[in-house]
């Protein structure tokens, strides 16, 4: 009995003195600390909130993406191809994916270096450093950009029921889906189909209609002229808000004149060259610097166009329309109007570069109704803004120029088709302010005074401030 109350008075003795008490509420205080800690890491995982500390918000997004990103139904990839001297651009993509993947457990993203892994790029069919590609199930789309506007639009393309269906005129010595030979167009097909379109082939001998949603119609260089019931059908779906792509080569009867003359445009009977071409072929004049444009402002390398005329601005815009240059050619090209036989004769007098051979239309097409019983509503054709994209050149979507490398023209192509579905209207992201130049010039005085408060100054308060302290405790 005595010892064991020795020993429990000696405990009491240990347990009561000074540091066995401190060092008991220090073990607590961290117990208690490393359990806080993982309160909060798991209350942070459950509940993700990230701050944007940027002046005009450039990594938040609006609430128009959150909503579409939180009724998303189905799983989304989101895959970058960055090697690694892209290391910056794929950084801010980082920063801008992880707020979409944070809002829905639905999306993940992941980033490839094509030069590390040249098959998955290759099986992307990936031909430039800074592509995106969002895919759902089989639909992929192929990105450039990598702001809000774009990742969105392509969430909503990838996961929309109805996807868009691109019609190309047959019957008129057309260019060829089905042909893989270097002039045909089975290139084309094979691109459109891997941005989720839809692609065949409409005869209006068959029909007088053309599918009105979710469509475009592609008129790409008919060699012989159209029947009038034919002209009407498509001066009828543009009136409607039809978009339309419409390309001519020189050597072919220009298509669609009168339709043309209601968007204030003209084809010229020419023939385009430059002689100092990066090609060494007059004839394939290569345009490197685009007018600005929504189609073009991602197309960032040049673009070739073998056999080439211009069109022209013939008076005024007609009201309500809004007509743009697309494409234009360098101040050494010229176009030549004395051509046949295979002979090229530039004149003194042949009007000189730069000259315009592609424009953008947008807006509302009146059709002529003199001649038609069936007249489409005057409501809706009021109201339909139609898109027309017109170039004097058909070669350059082409299989021969579309599988060239170090051009651009599948680049060119693709946004011509995207401008034209309204691919970037699916989402309209509302106008952010301009980011704020926060630049900062100091004067050699100002200059001399920071470096020596930063070097000097500080690490001298803080001797003081010790100093101080180590006075006040004695």
């Amino acid at each position: 009995m005595q010892f064991a109350r020795n020993t429990m008075d000696e405990f009491r003795r240990i347990v009561g003195t000074r540091q066995v008490r401190f060092g008991t509420n220090a073990t607590i205080m961290t117990i208690a600390f490393l359990a806080i800690l993982v309160l909060i890491n798991i209350l942070a995982t459950r509940n993700h909130v990230r701050w944007d500390l940027t002046a005009e918000g450039a990594f938040s997004l609006t609430p128009e993406s959150i909503q579409i990103i939180q009724d998303l139904d189905q799983p989304i990839t989101i895959t970058g191809f960055f090697a690694q001297r892209d290391r910056a651009a794929q950084d801010e993509l980082d920063s801008r994916l992880r707020e979409y993947a944070a809002r829905s457990d639905r999306i993940s993203y992941r980033f490839i270096d094509p030069d590390v892994n040249p098959i998955a790029a290759r099986d992307y069919n990936i031909t430039s450093y800074g592509t995106v590609v969002v895919e759902s199930g089989e639909r992929r789309q192929q990105l450039t950009r990598t702001d809000e506007q774009a990742i969105t639009g392509a969430l909503l393309t990838v996961t929309q029921e109805t996807p868009t269906t691109i019609y190309f005129l047959t019957g008129h010595e057309e260019r060829s889906l089905e042909d893989s030979d270097r002039a045909g167009y089975s290139e084309v097909r094979r691109l459109l189909e891997e941005d989720n379109f839809q692609v065949e082939p409409l005869s209006l001998v068959i029909t007088d209609t053309i599918p009105l949603e979710n469509s475009v119609l592609v008129v790409a260089d008919p060699q012989t002229a159209f029947q009038p019931r034919t002209e009407q059908a498509i001066a009828d779906y543009l009136a409607q808000g039809g978009r339309m792509l419409l390309l001519s080569d020189p050597l072919h009867p220009p298509p669609l004149p009168d339709l043309l003359a209601q968007a204030g445009l003209a084809w010229n009977e020419d023939l385009l060259i430059d002689q100092q071409s990066e090609l060494g072929n007059p004839l394939a004049p290569v345009v490197i610097e685009y007018p600005f444009h929504t189609i073009t402002r991602d197309v960032n390398g040049p673009t070739v166009f073998f056999k080439t005329r211009t069109l022209t601005q013939v008076g005024e815009t007609p009201e309500g329309l809004t007509v743009q240059p697309l494409v234009q050619s360098t101040a050494n090209s010229q176009s030549v109007t004395d051509f046949g036989n295979g002979e090229v004769r530039p004149q003194p007098d042949d009007p000189r570069g730069p000259l315009t051979f592609g424009y953008s239309v947008e807006g509302t097409l009146q059709a002529d109704q003199s001649d038609n019983d069936e007249a489409p509503d005057s409501d809706i054709a009021d109201n339909a803004r139609a898109r027309l994209v017109v170039i004097g050149n058909a070669e350059f979507a082409s299989n021969d120029y579309l599988r060239l490398p170090g051009i651009a023209n599948r680049t060119l192509f693709r946004s011509v088709m995207a401008w034209l579905s309204a691919q970037e209207d699916q989402f309209i992201l509302p106008p952010r302010s301009d980011p704020v130049d926060r630049s900062l010039f100091l004067t050699d005085g100002q200059s001399r005074f920071v470096f020596y408060a930063s070097t000097f100054g500080l690490p001298l308060l803080v001797i003081l401030a010790g100093v101080w302290v180590r006075w006040q405790r004695r």
